[in-house]
């Protein structure tokens, strides 16, 4: 009787290992989201040619197409007609031929993005955030403007942005303790 446990046992921890390690290559592949609807779904097109570094998001003379290795031929896909891509566990989004990384989506989309500005000692990379209302609309800088202007029709959430941020730089602080962006949860709390 103990050592049908012990197999039971054994066999249920084998399992849970083998889903467990399934769970986590599907999520941390690569490739390119085709449509929005690919990027909800998590389907992923091209992810074998990602994985082995066969797609090239960004070159030299070419910004507006991702260019794929496939055979002898390479398959060229414009920026303006995919959504985006995951690379290295991280999902981002193509909007005017340009990358922004996905960092929430649970109701309000927000993202963020690198810039080049001067500086008394040359240039400084400074992350700039981002928002949009839906996965498909379009992105605008994260303000408090911004955020009136797009959720004009929500007044219970830009009453609880207006009396909890007072910058724009504060719009995207993140919470440590409940793992997600401040305005994330604020959104959740108020837009039903």
């Amino acid at each position: 009787m103990k050592q049908s446990f012990r197999i039971y046992g054994i066999a249920s921890l084998f399992v849970a290992t083998m889903l467990l390690t399934i769970t986590v290559k599907a999520q941390s592949s690569s490739g390119i989201y085709l449509s929005a609807d690919d990027f909800i779904n998590h389907k992923l097109s091209y992810t074998a040619e990602a994985e082995a570094g066969q797609i090239r998001f960004n070159g030299l003379f070419d910004w507006a197409n991702v260019k794929i290795k496939q055979g002898a031929s390479p398959v060229y896909l414009r920026k303006d007609k995919i959504f985006g891509y995951r690379l290295k566990g991280a999902d981002y989004r193509y909007f005017k031929n340009t990358a922004y990384k996905i960092i929430a989506e649970k109701g309000i989309y927000l993202y963020s993005a690198y810039q080049l500005e001067p500086n008394t000692r040359g240039v400084k990379r400074v992350e700039d955030f981002y928002f949009s209302q839906k996965p498909d609309t379009a992105i605008k800088a994260l303000t408090m403007n911004n955020l009136e202007a797009v959720f004009q029709n929500d007044t219970q959430f830009l009453y609880a942005v207006e009396g909890f941020f007072r910058s724009d730089r504060q719009l995207a602080d993140y919470d440590s303790k409940l793992k997600e962006y401040k305005l994330e949860y604020i959104y959740a709390q108020t837009v039903k």
